[in-house]
Order: C-alpha cells, then structure tokens, then sequence
C-alpha cells in the first residue's frame, strides 16, 4: 500500500485509503498544506461546507498541477440546507465554491430529523449523475439511521464517515458496514491529538521505531477504516503519510482496541 491505494466503494468508484482533512483549515494555512501534501503523493482531500474552506481547497487542486482526475474530493451538507430542494442548492454552491467540475463524494454531514434527511437523500440519488457528483454518502449515522435510507431507492450509502480510533469507535457499527460494503472512513483518528503520548500507544510506537500517531494511523488502516488525519503542519502532513511499512502485531491491534 502507498498513498495512491484506493478502496473500491459499493458502487464501483475507488477512494484512497488515506487522505487529509481539512477542519478548522483557513485561507493560506489550508492552500499551502494541501499542496504539500498533494506533492507528496496524498490524493485524497476531505472539506465540507461547514467548514468554510471549499474555496481553498479547490484553488490548492488546480494550484498542485495535478490533473483532477488523480484527486479525490469530499465535500457535505450541512443540516441547514437539508430538505429536497435545498440540497440542489446546497451542491451547486458547494461546486462553485470549489470551482472543480466536480465532486467524487458528497456526504450529508450529520442526520437531522427523519423527513428532511430523507429528502436531501432522495435529491442526492438524483444528482449522483456521474458527471457533475460520483458517489454519495453520509456522516455520523447509526445502523438505524442507514436502514431508514435503504427503503428510499436501489442504493445504499457508499461511506459513512464517524469519529473512529481506539478509544472512540463502535464495534457493531463497524461490522455492520463492512456487511452491507458500506467504507468507513475514519475521523478524528488521533483524538484530536489527544491519544498522542498515551503510555501504552508509546510503547507500542517504540517497539515499530513509528511515532504514536503513525502506529494509531496504522491501527485504523487494520481495522479496514479509511484514515484522514487533519494537520497543516508539514512535519506531521509527511509523518501521517508514513505508515505503510509496518504492519501491527494481532497482540498490538488488541492491546490498542481495549483502550
């Protein structure tokens, strides 16, 4: 594996399995990391709306050179723009915003109440044209809130993104995915930081001559997650990048897993 290796979805479009976010990224801070890390191979960016960084993001695509077809770009809708019509509106911002000629995943960012989340998934169904939106998916969803999607048409989420690594993910969620062919893509793997420098993480990092962070990127890699670790700092953009040359121990991933 390497930063090009893609995950094939559950409607035949392939996402890499290691990206960066970009939450809380603004102006310069959020050009200057994407193209770095474009530059060393990443090809995989998560935004949203809510974010506030659309634009950013999408002169950091056209700046990189790199023909956009080799880049993968997430966006979502923000509960705000729920509703059938909205949506519509809520995605043509989002493209001009980004000013690409399109979006390879649009996720809605958090369930609201029942109705209006399902009518933002039905005009998503819509805009999945294959041109101007790839694939679709959603953010933070329980088992529950996926089922109810699936009685709205042929096609079921391609991802469902949620906060995901050793000391915040859901097992049975997770399993539930893998069944339906649903990719986890996991955020927050690092805890916002806060899991890096924990006792039993550095001494399992020892071990790998690997950083905390890498060995926590590496864990979520093994639980068939999708990583995309947030940083503008180029250091840590290149650190994050560096976890396919070692493999955990079934032990480690275990130790790990009951934190």
């Amino acid at each position: 594996m390497n930063l090009a290796t893609k995950h094939q979805l559950n409607d035949g479009h392939s996402i890499p399995w290691v990206g960066i976010g970009t939450w809380a990224m603004k102006g310069n801070e959020c050009i200057n990391a994407l193209i770095y890390a474009l530059k060393l191979g990443y090809r995989h960016i998560d935004t949203a709306a809510y974010y506030k960084n659309e634009k950013e993001v999408g002169i950091a695509v056209r700046q990189s050179e790199i023909p956009r077809e080799e880049i993968f770009v997430t966006s979502k809708i923000w509960p705000n723009d729920f509703g059938y019509k909205n949506t519509e509106k809520a995605f043509t911002k989002t493209i001009q915003s980004l000013d690409i000629s399109y979006l390879d995943l649009y996720l809605i960012h958090w369930p609201s109440d029942t109705k209006r989340t399902e009518e933002t998934w039905k005009k998503m169904l819509e805009l999945k044209d294959g041109e101007r939106l790839k694939s679709i998916g959603v953010s933070n969803f329980s088992i529950a809130q996926i089922e109810s999607l699936k009685s709205l048409g042929d096609e079921i989420p391609a991802v469902n993104q949620v906060r995901f690594n050793p000391q915040a993910y859901n097992s049975e969620l997770l399993s539930y995915c893998k069944s339906e062919g649903i990719a986890v893509v996991a955020y927050s793997p690092l805890g916002e930081g806060r899991l890096v420098g924990h006792p039993k993480i550095e001494a399992i990092a020892l071990k790998y001559s690997k950083t905390s962070a890498q060995v926590l990127l590496r864990w979520g890699l093994q639980m068939g997650t999708i990583q995309i670790p947030k940083s503008s700092n180029p250091t840590k953009i290149k650190e994050n990048s560096e976890i396919f040359d070692f493999e955990l121990t079934k032990e480690d991933m275990e130790i790990l897993g009951n934190l």
